[in-house]
């Protein structure tokens, strides 16, 4: 049974009264005042480029021509930019008509909206044709100033040491950990490579990630299209292989006390989350408990556990009220 402590906020507007200092001129003592610097708005403007002293960078443009050079950038303009049609949309409101010539740029899927939409990443490309060298070095020096090998800080859990570290030329974390009675890099566990996930694919995003209370399970959500749209799965991490549970369009997650079964919630169609369902570890998703659901669309839910992992906290909210359910943490209850 879920239970509910309410608390409600309501917004105060409170008024800031500024009080302006005024300092009469003549009461200053012009002796001690510092003399004046430099006008250096009269100053000769000289143009000035940074000097970047590095190999990498100089290595990186070769070519007789600057970088800086933008003459060409004047025969770039003769190509007239595509231009999208304007097809009316008529939406009528009880309160207001409103009239969109672009609505029909929204279907992502339509060959029509892509053709137009790779029409402009052409233009795009031959307007900065000319730049391409000056791309190349400001990425060059941007890069040069990030630690590519690095690693974050330890966090303890139980008796392993969980953290993330990234390698040299490598996109995306490696999610790791060791045992806290060791200190040898042997004994690293790598939990997750995400470059490994990303290979062959144009995009990659982890949203959840979270160890079951026993360390013996990982989820983890994924986003390959970049659409904000997560799929969870989980792995064994004694064996290293995926279970066949795979759970779509979720947005958070937490495990179950007894690592037997995980709490998710769900989005409608505005992208709110609104429900709360529970899975078991190895049932089918379509005999997932519904627990809650917040039909106000004013309200969004998220979820949590307690620190000592007793408990499961149900957070609802609005921009002026606010109340937290919560439950035993076990599946079984």
């Amino acid at each position: 049974m879920l239970h509910s402590s309410r608390n409600k906020f309501l917004a105060a507007v409170s008024s800031i009264t500024v009080a302006s200092i005024r300092c009469n001129s003549s009461l200053l003592n012009t002796s001690t005042a510092p003399e004046r610097g430099p006008n250096l708005l009269n100053e000769a403007v000289t143009p000035s480029k940074t000097a970047i002293c590095n190999q990498r960078i100089t290595a990186a443009i070769k070519t007789d021509k600057s970088v800086y050079d933008n003459s060409d950038s004047s025969t770039c303009y003769q190509v007239e930019p595509p231009i999208a049609k304007q097809q009316a949309t008529i939406t009528r409101l009880p309160w207001d008509t409103t009239v969109d010539n672009y609505a029909w740029l929204r279907d992502k899927d339509s060959a029509e909206t892509i053709s137009f939409l790779k029409a402009e990443n052409a233009y795009t490309d031959y307007k900065m044709k000319h730049t391409k060298d000056l791309q190349r070095l400001l990425y060059t020096e941007i890069l040069t100033r990030i630690v590519e090998d690095d690693q974050s800080v330890p966090a303890k859990r139980d008796h392993f040491m969980y953290y993330t570290r990234t390698e040299k030329s490598k996109a995306y974390r490696i999610y790791c950990r060791k045992p806290t009675t060791s200190s040898d890099k042997q004994t690293e566990q790598v939990l997750l490579d995400v470059n490994e996930l990303a290979a062959n694919k144009e995009f990659m995003d982890i949203g959840t990630y979270a160890v079951s209370p026993d360390h013996s399970l990982l989820a983890y959500s994924t986003d390959e299209k970049g659409d904000e749209i997560y799929n969870l799965v989980f792995k064994d991490l004694r064996t290293g292989k995926l279970l066949t549970d795979t759970l779509e369009n979720i947005c958070d997650m937490v495990w179950s006390a007894d690592n037997s079964a995980v709490f998710y919630t769900k989005h409608d169609e505005t992208w709110r989350p609104y429900q709360v369902w529970k899975h078991v570890l190895g049932d089918d998703v379509a005999n997932d408990e519904l627990l809650l659901e917040e039909s106000d669309p004013k309200f969004t839910v998220n979820i949590e556990r307690t620190r000592d992992d007793r408990f499961l906290l149900v957070h609802i909210g609005s921009a002026i009220t606010d109340e937290v359910w919560y439950t035993n943490a076990s599946a079984k209850q």
